[in-house]
């Protein structure tokens, strides 16, 4: 005895599965890109208020800096590394020493 099952799936429905996972790949390609995006803006806004919080208190620290943003003292520091690594912020000293916010037009 041959079994048949009590439904077939025609290219109908093939198509229409396809169809389906286009769009729900369509939308988490949107998704994430929006994602992106938004953390694109937020991770300008912390490095922004953080210069803002260095130009006001050039000797400020890391701990105080994360309890202000409310960001964890790694992502502080993750951020002023990029802030130095693009060459806009730079220590001056050590322990006791003191930020500087680097002009546009300063090369060193």
């Amino acid at each position: 005895m041959i079994y048949n099952p009590p439904y077939t799936i025609t290219s109908k429905i093939l198509n229409l599965i396809d169809k389906i996972s286009s769009e729900i790949k369509l939308k988490i390609i949107v998704e994430s890109i929006t994602n992106f995006e938004s953390n694109q803006k937020s991770s300008q806004k912390s490095n922004q208020k953080i210069l803002e919080l260095i130009k006001q208190n050039n000797k400020i620290t890391i701990d105080e800096l994360s309890k202000i943003t409310k960001l964890s003292t790694s992502g502080v520091k993750k951020i002023i590394s990029k802030l130095k690594q693009e060459n806009k912020l730079i220590r001056i000293g050590k322990k006791g020493g003191y930020w500087k916010i680097k002009e546009s037009n300063e090369t060193n």
